[in-house]
């Protein structure tokens, strides 16, 4: 039996699950990389995206899927771009490399998120897909913010954020 190419992996996406704790919420999905220390946000439409990656089902398939979830028409387009935004965060067991998925991330930094919608013809009930990395403190730094009262000199300062001067943090 051959081997599959790294084309042909990438053609039939599948979502990297090993060392990752996730939550899901009630409009996204909450990720903690165990592995690389980093916590993403997915919106419902990445999340959906990324829970269908199983290394089987191609994009097209999954744009269909989507639009019936969600009882549209969901442009392939919008699948690429999630494909290429969760690749980017290491969310797939393999790197992306195809045409679409470069055009895809191009899209997004080239054309406004409006221009977009209108160009995909995305309807109202999908919405893009996003990937946000989420930035919290580590353990130790979390430990030395301070608390209450705690002498600040910044925001950064306080584990609330706030700093009062010489009150100190709120």
């Amino acid at each position: 039996m051959k081997t599959k190419t790294k084309e042909m992996r990438a053609a039939f996406p599948h979502a990297r699950t090993e060392r990752m704790i996730v939550r899901q919420l009630d409009d996204e999905t909450l990720i903690y990389d165990t592995a690389r220390h980093k916590a993403l946000c997915l919106n419902k439409t990445a999340a959906f995206i990324w829970h269908h990656c199983d290394g089987k089902t191609p994009a097209s398939t999954l744009a269909r899927e989507l639009g019936t979830h969600f009882n549209t028409v969901a442009p392939e387009e919008v699948v690429h771009l999630g494909l290429a935004r969760l690749s980017k965060q290491g969310l797939l067991r393999e790197q992306l490399h195809t045409p679409r998925a470069v055009t895809a991330a191009a899209m997004t930094t080239t054309m406004p998120r409006r221009a977009m919608l209108h160009r995909a013809g995305v309807a109202a009930a999908i919405s893009l897909p996003l990937v946000t990395a989420i930035i919290a403190p580590t353990a130790a730094q979390a430990a030395t913010l301070g608390g209450s009262t705690a002498p600040c000199n910044s925001g950064s300062d306080c584990a609330s954020g706030v700093c009062n001067g010489a009150a100190g943090c709120q």
